[in-house]
Order: C-alpha cells, then sequence, then structure tokens
C-alpha cells in the first residue's frame, strides 16, 4: 500500500533551519529525512549528527542527502511514522 502522509508528520524528518539577525530561527519548510540521508563518518569540523542518523563512510566525507519538502508525499517510502 502506498504513503499517504506527508513527510513533515513523519518523526523521521529532520528540519532545516536558516539563521536570521536577532538570533531567531526561519523553518524552511524542507529537510532531511533521517532514513534515506547518509552523513559522513569521522567528518572533521563542527557537524551535529542528528537522532537516529546513518552515518557511514562516504565518498569525500560528504553528506549524502535526500532531501524532502513538509507537504511531500514519498508513495513509495516503507520508513514514515508519525510524530
Amino acid at each position: 500500500m502506498p504513503n499517504t502522509a506527508p513527510c513533515g508528520k513523519c518523526a523521521h524528518m529532520w528540519p532545516l533551519k536558516k539563521g536570521k539577525r536577532g538570533g531567531g530561527t526561519v523553518d524552511l519548510s524542507r529537510g532531511h529525512c533521517l532514513k534515506k540521508t547518509i552523513f559522513p563518518k569521522d567528518r572533521p569540523g563542527d557537524l551535529v549528527y542528528p537522532p537516529g542518523a546513518i552515518i557511514k563512510d562516504t565518498k569525500n566525507d560528504m553528506i549524502i542527502p535526500f532531501l524532502v519538502r513538509n507537504d511531500q508525499i514519498v508513495p513509495h517510502c516503507t520508513d514514515h511514522q508519525e510524530k
């Protein structure tokens, strides 16, 4: 059965935030699917891994993103879990 729920209602979505003047943040209405995004192992710098992230060796120590919008429905997704 195909998925009919939007990604924004999934517990595996890690929303992207953009900083703004005044110290607040702006929700960009999109983010990474933590079940499909691969984060690099042992990446130098201050990369913050979200809870539940998939961490593996990747080429050039780069994130392999799977970006989704809050209102996007991925019919073939079998990982959807309500928040």
